[in-house]
C-alpha cells in the first residue's frame, strides 16, 4: 500500500510513464539482488539484505497501476 500510495503521488507530479519505469527498476532491482547474492557464511547480513530488497521489490510492485 505503501507502493501505491507513494508513486500515486510521483505519478501527479512527473507523468504516469515516467513513475512506471521508476516503479520498474525498483522491481528488477530487488528481485536481482534477492538472486544473485551470494552470501554463504553470515545468515543473519543475508536475512538482512534479503528483507531490504524485498522490501525495495515490494515497492515497486505495488506502485504499478494497470
Amino acid at each position: 500500500m505503501i507502493g501505491m500510495i507513494s508513486f500515486g503521488s510521483i505519478a501527479d507530479l512527473v507523468g504516469i510513464n515516467n513513475a512506471g519505469i521508476v516503479t520498474m527498476i525498483l522491481g528488477v532491482t530487488g528481485v536481482s539482488v534477492m538472486t544473485f547474492i551470494d552470501i554463504p557464511d553470515n545468515l543473519n547480513l543475508q536475512f538482512l539484505i534479503y528483507s531490504i530488497f524485498f522490501g525495495i521489490y515490494g515497492l515497486g510492485v505495488g506502485g504499478v497501476r494497470f
